[in-house]
């Protein structure tokens, strides 16, 4: 045969071809060039490697610039190029490598990390020595498996993570933990900006958080201190998100606009929500209320919440709710896989099509007949163009309370009497604890004209020598206001301002109005109160803050509500008048 050939060979002491050896041409010819140090194999893997900056001097690989693609490459520091050393081929060759970059693939069933030689070919790294894994490329590997988990299951807790990592290391004998992949935030965040599942992760958030956002992850913590019958629960608070790392769902409390411990739900609303009354004690949330026990089974399972359960969500432009599955639906999802906003038909395609009333009815019965559609949340609301996330002045500030976003560089200024800018921030920035959802340009001049209607009421029943306290969440415009209509009729008077936002001009801005006591104020025959409740307030957090209001016994008490008051108490007063329809900007 032309593949074989037929070797014969003389044993000692016996005749001439008495032993022969059937060997196959290709191995023959690869034994005979085995040894030419002019042909070199190319290496393709590297087992037992460790890498040198110089002769003695051993470095972490993670140094070189890092390819991203074949174009595009990100210098991590100073260093070009380094030695690779290991072996190869079952430990049979010894390796010897310039190389000057490496990569990362996540799309694999476990993550593959290569270096680029000095040659220009990809070789991949297997296992390290073990002295030079825990001194120098320790947390880098176990930072790339975190990303290959995360990308691999995004719903996965924390702790899960951790047991995974622990596995795959074990052989080196020490357990990863969290400051293994803090080390490596930047390189975390060049990977975040590339790859929407890492983007949208809670878990990879809470490792690459600033002192300014560290409350959410010390919130785990806290919680530890202020209940010590809770110590079941340590594993599952130290997570930031509960059950739901994926991070198509909201990152703070649909409940309270607040972060912290959350728990979201798994169905098509991608809202989260505080699960138990101690995770949402810093908001005065009133939370989901679960046991232990109840949050233990939520996330142990799918938790769906009760408008998901029952395939009824509210539309995002009018609040109502109705069917959202078919075949009775009367509200429609958003096609952007993101997007847990349902609408109308009508409602939907009025925000699409604002001027063209006959295009709106017809993309209505479009809508109605199943097409998809993208809602406005996803451009911007002033250019019209997309979100882009990597560069800062494009990335969106959304508002919680309509279908609108805007640029960070395209937000409104307000104009008039607060002449300020509106603080915002990103989508990933409303996560931030303590960040309270600021009014738009246009709620802001209709809230102005309808302060104007309640000083134009309100002076008639204000006495020289009162006292008027404004308890203002969303704007600063009514105390100047009314102050200058007791002067244009010669009645003065005093005025307290307690706000949670402090820019209060002319006017003294006290603390926080919660904590007041009996003896902060006058006699409640002197007093006269204003409450302007904030957008978006529950009723029963609304009813405990005119509760609170009303222990001072004020004289007179306006109250702005975009909810129903039913305290019990406003029954002991007698009402003046009260305005049923909507003033303008309510």
């Amino acid at each position: 045969s032309s593949a074989f050939g037929l070797l014969l060979a003389a044993a000692p002491g016996r005749r001439r071809g008495s032993c022969f050896l059937l060997c196959p041409l290709q191995n023959l010819a690869a034994t005979m060039f085995d040894d030419d140090d002019d042909v070199e194999p190319q290496v393709n893997d590297v087992d037992n490697y460790y890498f040198e900056e110089s002769e003695d001097k051993a470095v972490c690989f993670s140094v070189l610039p890092i390819k991203f693609d074949e174009n595009k490459e990100v210098a991590c520091s100073d260093y070009k190029e380094m030695n690779l050393h290991g072996r190869s081929d079952n430990n049979l060759h010894k390796v010897f490598k310039k190389v000057t970059a490496w990569r990362v693939e996540l799309d694999c069933q476990q993550p593959k990390i290569s270096v680029l030689s000095s040659e220009g070919n990809w070789i991949e790294l297997l296992k390290p020595l073990k002295w030079y894994y825990e001194k120098y490329s320790r947390s880098i590997l176990i930072t790339v498996q975190t990303l290959h988990f995360i990308r691999k299951w995004p719903r996965k807790q924390e702790r899960r993570l951790f047991d995974h990592l622990c596995e795959v290391f074990d052989k080196f004998g020490t357990r990863p933990n969290k400051d293994d992949i803090r080390k490596h935030h930047n390189l975390i965040k060049l990977f975040m900006e590339r790859d929407p599942i890492l983007m949208k992760s809670k878990i990879i958030r809470c490792f690459i958080e600033d002192a300014s956002r560290t409350a959410i992850e010390d919130d785990s913590s806290d919680d530890n201190d202020d209940d010590s019958t809770d110590k079941e629960d340590t594993d599952t608070d130290t997570d930031t998100d509960g059950n739901a790392a994926d991070d198509d769902t909201d990152m703070i409390c649909a409940i309270c606009d607040d972060g912290g411990k959350l728990l979201s739900c798994e169905g098509r609303c991608k809202r989260s929500f505080h699960p138990r009354v101690k995770h949402g004690r810093k908001s005065n949330c009133r939370t989901l209320r679960f046991t232990s026990a109840e949050l233990k089974l939520k996330e142990s399972g799918t938790f769906l919440c009760e408008n998901c359960e029952h395939n009824e969500h509210q539309c995002f432009k009018c609040g109502e709710l109705e069917p959202s599955y078919d075949p009775n639906a009367k509200v429609f999802q958003c096609n952007k896989e993101s997007c847990g906003h349902f609408y109308h038909p009508k409602c939907i395609a009025v925000l699409l099509e604002p001027e063209d009333t006959d295009g709106a009815c017809k993309l209505a019965e479009r809508i109605s007949d199943g097409m998809s559609f993208t809602c406005p949340v996803h451009w911007c609301f002033k250019c019209g163009k997309m979100e882009d996330r990597t560069q800062t002045e494009l990335q969106f500030a959304v508002c919680r309370r309509c279908p609108r976003s805007y640029h960070t560089e395209c937000l409104p200024r307000v104009t008039g009497t607060a002449e300020k800018e509106i603080s915002a921030g990103t989508s990933q920035d409303m996560a931030m604890k303590g960040v309270l959802r600021q009014p738009s340009r246009v709620e802001i001049d209709g809230m102005s004209e309808c302060f104007v209607q309640i000083a134009d009421k309100l002076h008639w029943y204000v006495l020289p020598g009162d006292t008027i306290v404004d308890l203002c969440f969303n704007m600063d415009n009514f105390s100047p206001l009314m102050k200058e209509k007791l002067e244009d009729v010669g009645k003065r008077c005093n005025f307290k301002n307690y706000d949670l936002f402090h820019n209060k001009k002319d006017l003294c801005v006290e603390e926080n109005w919660v904590t007041m006591q009996l003896e902060d104020l006058p006699h409640g025959s002197n007093l006269v109160m204003v409450l302007d409740l904030p957008l978006g307030i529950e009723a029963f957090s609304a009813n405990k803050l005119v509760d609170k209001v009303l222990t001072f016994k004020p004289r007179v008490i306006i109250i702005v509500a975009p909810t129903d008051i039913e305290s019990h108490c406003i029954s002991l007063m007698m009402w003046m008048w009260m305005a049923k329809q909507r003033m303008v900007g309510m």
